[in-house]
């Protein structure tokens, strides 16, 4: 069951973040701004697999999994491995905005069925959650901005660090190329 965050030491170096929302890039957003704030970890589809590739809990590690099952599965495997808090962080995007530009870049088809799919997919995540976490955060993808991020960030145990923040592959023309090559062509 989740307990609040005046149970946390922010100052623990053993804290773990999962960041789980329905949006891949709003994750790997959060994830990049997380480790420009001193964890380790990145904001890249290159996550780790294996409880081995998970370091060990010198600092803060952030660490993205988009579904429910993932965060059951992967917070009992970070407590094993030597972190002792575990906040997840939904990360949402307004609903309308976001089905709209699924439908119009063609992901879906059906404006009904996704907008519920993508409704159930934040519900099971969030039971999810609360089965296994620490602490819970939600915040909408919407609302990061620099100010939000200077109030925010401490408020789970981080520094505000300002600067640019670093998502590996995202640089990378070619590779986005061959994963999405249908929307980059006009």
């Amino acid at each position: 069951m989740a307990t609040s965050r005046e149970n946390a030491n922010p100052t623990d170096p053993k804290v773990a973040y999962i960041i789980s929302g329905t949006e891949s890039s709003g994750n790997r957003l959060l994830a990049g701004i997380l480790v420009r704030s001193g964890c380790a970890g990145e904001g890249s589809h290159n996550q780790p697999h294996q409880p081995a590739d998970i370091p060990s809990p010198d600092k803060h590690f952030v660490l993205i999994k988009h579904t429910g099952n993932e965060i059951r599965k992967w917070s009992p495997i970070l407590k094993d491995h030597g972190y002792k808090y575990i906040t997840v962080i939904v990360i949402i995007r307004e609903p309308i905005a976001n089905v709209s530009s699924m439908v119009a870049r063609k992901h879906c088809r059906f404006y009904p069925s996704i907008y519920k799919d993508r409704t159930q997919k934040i519900i099971d995540t969030l039971e999810a959650a609360k089965e296994v976490a620490d602490h819970i955060e939600i915040i909408t993808y919407e609302g990061i901005s620099e100010q939000f991020l200077k109030q925010w960030l401490p408020m789970i145990g981080l520094p505000y660090v300002a600067g640019p923040i670093n998502l590996p592959g995202q640089g990378i023309f070619d590779q986005i190329t061959v994963q999405n090559y249908k929307h980059y062509q006009q």
